[in-house]
């Protein structure tokens, strides 16, 4: 079963994963995540995240697939 749950900072999407992979055992994979380590990093990939997020904008797919 794969879930994608879709949303702007802060509407809950982490909230509601660890919800959902405690009621079905299922893996979290959260490019939030990824982002944030990036960006903590100082990498290339974080400092363009940062453009996104300081914005309070979802980083394009071409971003982060």
């Amino acid at each position: 079963m794969n879930i994608l749950i879709f949303g702007p900072p802060l509407a809950g999407k982490g909230t509601q994963s660890k919800k959902i992979i405690n009621d079905f055992g299922l893996i979290h994979l959260s490019t939030g995540d990824v982002l944030r380590q990036e960006k903590t990093q100082k990498s290339e990939l974080g400092i363009k995240a940062s453009e996104y997020s300081s914005k309070g904008l979802l980083a394009p797919g071409d971003l982060v697939a």
